[in-house]
């Protein structure tokens, strides 16, 4: 029986790009007065803004990006997404995910380190069965283990309703940029934009791809029967 998903993401490739400027107080707020609707959520899309490559089965909306999956597990369902080459990688943006937002025993992925030649991801961020967790693919099962440990995991009223920032391979003189391959590296964290707390982070060296890899950013999940809908925005992107 085939596993269907629906998505919102934003593949992050060599390119360098300009921040949207939408202040973390105000999240919520600017949410209700976008009116650029990129994706009406009926079909599938996809295309690039600025650089940015989009695909999407559900509403999607910009000036910050606002990203709405229905609750309907029959609609807004996933036939794939482009293909963008990377060899190396230093990200920063930002995602405020609804506390609205359910989870359920399936994936939910919030990024990924996606290797497209193989077709799978490496490495993930998910929301599952009330939590926020880290999964490592080639280390690890891609569920709790990421290999010679358990993957790092943290409830998730840490993350929802709150702005986050994420960094992934990245420091203050740029020298930790995260390479794919088959000797590559990747450290990645976040951290909550309110206190400035770490919510989770995970680092790791070696097979991080085996040709055509990048990063990807925003909500994809399984559709199951009962789920919520899923609600977030995603913006302050550099690179």
């Amino acid at each position: 029986m085939p596993v269907w998903s629906t998505s919102l993401l934003l593949a992050l490739t060599i390119s360098v790009f300009g921040a949207l400027a939408v202040p973390a107080s105000n999240v919520t707020r600017s949410l209700e007065r976008r009116e650029t609707v990129i994706n009406s959520g009926t079909s599938e899309g996809s295309g690039t803004i600025d650089g940015l490559i989009w695909q999407a089965t559900g509403l999607y909306r910009i000036n910050c990006y606002s990203l709405f999956l229905s609750s309907d597990s029959t609609k807004q369902l996933d036939p794939g997404f482009p293909s963008s080459l990377g060899a190396s990688f230093s990200y920063t943006w930002k995602q405020y995910l609804y506390a609205s937002t359910g989870t359920g025993t399936s994936f939910f992925h919030l990024m990924q380190l996606f290797d497209d030649t193989a077709g799978e991801p490496v490495v993930t961020l998910d929301a599952v069965s009330g939590t926020v967790a880290i999964h490592d693919f080639v280390r690890g099962d891609g569920e709790a283990s990421c290999g010679a440990k358990a993957c790092p995991t943290t409830d998730i009223t840490n993350y929802h309703g709150t702005t986050t920032t994420h960094t992934i391979s990245t420091d203050k003189s740029r020298s930790d940029r995260g390479k794919t391959g088959s000797s590559g590296s990747v450290t990645y964290k976040v951290t909550r934009d309110d206190n400035g707390l770490e919510v989770i982070s995970y680092s790791a060296t070696g097979q991080m791809g085996t040709g055509v890899t990048y990063v990807k950013l925003g909500i994809y999940r399984a559709a199951f029967e009962g789920m919520t809908t899923a609600n977030a925005v995603v913006g302050d992107w550099t690179g």
